[in-house]
């Protein structure tokens, strides 16, 4: 099958090029993670019911879903460089529109145009994770004065950005809820615009690492002649064209864009894995919010915090874990047996009836979580186009996002109906049809793998 190798981090983590653009991701993906909860604790704290500040929430996360995949369309056919400065200005200017909605005591309604406004924040592990991409699969590294001599692989570099998505998701809200609690109701939210600032300007000066608008895979240019390029409609470089004096490619990269269809409904192996992924987040909001259910119920809402934070230190565990892993199986095997190990860990709390069990089974089924969000971030960047890599991730994790923001309510029903240990038992229930919906769509995967 495989076997463990404690050194696999060493190839990621000596890419110096990359440590500005991990760190700078790592604060921006903090402001993403504050504002959903924050922007709930600084309302109520501010005096707003639960409901309306929730509701707020919950536009911020369809914003995400919605506007997310578009920027990072843009971003594919533009650069980073092009669009995340502006992508990023909008979101700030709703973050600190819906601080002076509070400030102020301006119309409420007004704060679902601040939340539309945040939506348009980049989606910084689908960047990062295209960063690793080029890097590795355009040979960049293997040239200019500093070449590596050995390449990082893509899965341990995906590992690595599984775990910072789950510090950020550790830290990243309860830094926001501390400071609006300690200090003012707004805090938390003026410490996301000061994190994402940070984290933009260190991003966007590592120019090195990023990836040029439609470039390709170095394997895919071995053997290209420039005839095949100008008929394949892959993008040349002007300055390429201009050096080999062939004037039908320059006319060619001189021709404008041509516009192109959306990967969600363009390719069957990225629904496949959003369908996968959506079904991880309708199960995650329906955990979060039956354990908090559970913490209400016997008068300690304190120990759902215990709960998540554990669950995402396990899940950090599991992350690093997978990466030292070298598995000679086939990726799309790997899914199917970690999206099985999810399912079946998970599913235990169809079984949960006391505190003890739910915070030893959430504990330990979450070393199977950041695995599987890896598994399947790396499966789709063996899947799709190289210049496509950002919207395609996007898309992607977009489903989880989807999921999230949709159970809730759902599972609001349910614990009002039949209490919060029938929440627990139903949210058991969900996590099996993260492994029904791998094991459906596994052809899609196998058929599409590069």
């Amino acid at each position: 099958m495989g076997a463990v190798d404690p050194s696999a981090y060493k190839d990621v983590l000596r890419v110096r090029e990359a440590w500005r653009f991990d760190i700078g991701g790592l604060l921006m993906r903090m402001f993403s993670a504050m504002t959903v909860l924050a922007v709930i604790t600084t309302l109520t704290l501010c005096g707003w019911e639960f409901v309306r500040a929730g509701s707020v929430s919950t536009v911020l996360a369809l914003a995400l879903f919605i506007v997310g995949p578009k920027v990072s369309k843009a971003i594919d056919e533009r650069g980073q460089s092009k669009i995340i400065p502006y992508a990023v200005a909008v979101a700030l200017a709703g973050c600190a529109f819906l601080v002076a909605i509070i400030e102020y005591s301006l119309p409420w309604w007004l704060s679902y145009v601040a939340a539309v406004l945040m939506g348009f924040a980049p989606n910084v592990p689908s960047i990062a994770r295209t960063r690793w991409s080029y890097l590795i699969e355009s040979g960049c590294l293997l040239r200019g004065p500093h070449a590596y001599e050995r390449m990082p692989q893509i899965k341990v570099a995906f590992a690595l950005e599984g775990v910072l998505d789950d510090a950020s998701y550790m830290l990243g809200p309860s830094v926001a809820i501390a400071l609006s609690a300690a200090l003012f109701p707004t805090a938390g939210l003026l410490f996301a615009i000061v994190v994402l600032i940070v984290g933009t300007a260190l991003l966007l000066s590592s120019r090195e690492t990023e990836p040029e608008p439609g470039w390709k895979p170095a394997e895919e240019h071995a053997g290209e002649v420039p005839g095949d390029a100008a008929a394949s409609g892959e993008a040349t470089s002007p300055g390429d064209a201009a050096a080999s004096g062939d004037v039908s490619t320059l006319a060619a990269v001189n021709k404008p864009a041509v516009k192109q269809r959306n990967m969600f409904f363009s390719s069957s192996v990225v629904r496949a894995f959003f369908c996968v992924l959506f079904m991880v987040g309708v199960f995650y909001g329906a955990h979060d919010t039956t354990v908090i259910a559970v913490g209400e119920l016997i008068g300690n809402p304190g120990l759902a915090s215990i709960i998540l934070l554990l669950g995402s230190a396990f899940s950090i565990v599991g992350s690093i874990v997978f990466g030292m892993l070298k598995l000679s199986v086939g990726l799309d095997k790997q899914m199917l047996v970690l999206s099985f190990l999810f399912s079946v860990s998970y599913g235990l709390m169809l079984f949960s009836n006391d505190i003890v069990m739910l915070l030893v089974v959430c504990s330990l089924s979450a070393l199977f979580f950041g695995p599987t969000l890896v598994i399947m971030n790396t499966l789709c960047e063996h899947c799709v186009p190289s210049a496509r890599l950002t919207e395609s991730l996007t898309w992607v994790n977009a489903g989880f996002s989807l999921g999230t923001a949709l159970i809730p309510t759902l599972c609001g029903v349910v614990i009002d109906a039949f209490g919060a240990w029938q929440g627990i038992h139903f949210a058991g229930i969900l996590a099996w049809t993260v492994f029904a919906v791998a094991f459906v769509i596994r052809p899609i995967v196998r058929k599409s793998q590069n």
